[in-house]
């Protein structure tokens, strides 16, 4: 069944704000295609855009910045509609704000007393960080698979008892850190 070649932007793209001027790639989308925006406007891709990148969606002149989440990513070196943004037609300059208006301020954190704080089940480490509990999953993708998961999981357990032994050195012992930590259930506090 052939692609029809105009399609609602929503089918392959996201445009995450009114105000923006781009558009972000869900799955990659042809060369040829046209789009049709939430505001009714037609949007013609002349090369292909790969899922995970962006395509204006109206001309952005050169200077003008490019829009995402209603936010400046980028300066336009001269952007055509259903241009694929690159290196080649953006840069990466934003403008830098220091000065806030009167009613844009983060109030000061109101923390909660240490006997309020919330715990969770982890370890301190000697350092003073906090650990969780990781969990190896081995998960097989057939049932033919069981047999040779079990034997992983084996000698998965098997490394982990000699590290946590010191019979081996972990790959992360390197950085100060063990690879393998046995968790002895604890209450710590944030």
């Amino acid at each position: 069944m052939p692609v029809p070649t105009v399609q609602p932007v929503s089918d392959c793209a996201i445009v995450v704000n009114p105000k923006d001027n781009v558009a972000v790639v869900k799955k990659e989308i042809a060369a040829g295609l046209e789009l049709l925006l939430g505001d009714g406007r037609k949007v013609r891709l002349d090369v292909g855009v790969p899922a995970g990148h962006r395509f204006a969606t109206r001309e952005i002149p050169r200077g003008d910045f490019v829009l995402q989440y209603g936010q400046p990513i980028g300066t336009s070196l001269g952007v055509r509609a259903g241009d694929w943004l690159t290196h080649e037609n953006m840069s990466d300059d934003v403008p830098v704000v220091r000065d806030l208006l009167w009613n844009l301020h983060t109030a000061p954190p109101d923390y909660f007393p240490k006997e309020k704080r919330a715990f969770f089940k982890g370890f301190r480490r000697p350092d003073g960080r906090v650990g969780t509990r990781n969990f190896v999953l081995i998960v097989p993708t057939s049932m033919s698979g069981t047999e040779t998961i079990d034997e992983i999981g084996r000698q998965v357990f098997a490394h982990m008892i000699k590290v946590a032994d010191g019979e081996l050195l972990a790959k992360a012992e390197i950085n100060k850190h063990r690879e393998f930590q046995f968790w002895a259930e604890q209450t710590v506090s944030l």
